[in-house]
C-alpha cells in the first residue's frame, strides 16, 4: 500500500466525537516522606552473614589445600636442578 493511497482511506473514516465533563480535584498538600534508613538489626545481620560466609570460604579452601600437600610426593632433588645454565657477560660503554 503506498502512503497516498493510505492517506486517502484515512480521510473517509468518520471521526468520533467523544463527550466529556471536567472534574476538578480538590488540591492537598503532599506529605514529605521520611527517608529512614535499613534497621540496624538489619545491618547488623548483614555484615555478620558476610563475616560468616568469608570464614567458612577460607577454612574450606585451607582445608582442601593442606589435604592437597598431604597427596603430593616430596619433590626429588634431582628434579629440582635446572638441565642447564648459561651465563652471559655483557659490557655496556
Amino acid at each position: 500500500m503506498r502512503m497516498d493511497e493510505d492517506a486517502q482511506r484515512h480521510d473517509e473514516e468518520p471521526e468520533e466525537v467523544v463527550d466529556g465533563e471536567l472534574v476538578l480535584a480538590s488540591a492537598r498538600t503532599i506529605e514529605p516522606v521520611r527517608v529512614a534508613g535499613p534497621p540496624l538489626r538489619q545491618v547488623a545481620a548483614v555484615a555478620a552473614t558476610g563475616f560468616v560466609a568469608g570464614a567458612a570460604t577460607a577454612a574450606v579452601l585451607g582445608r582442601h589445600r593442606a589435604r592437597r600437600r598431604e597427596r603430593a610426593p616430596a619433590p626429588v632433588a634431582d628434579a629440582m636442578r635446572p638441565v642447564t645454565v648459561r651465563r652471559f657477560v655483557v659490557y655496556v660503554r
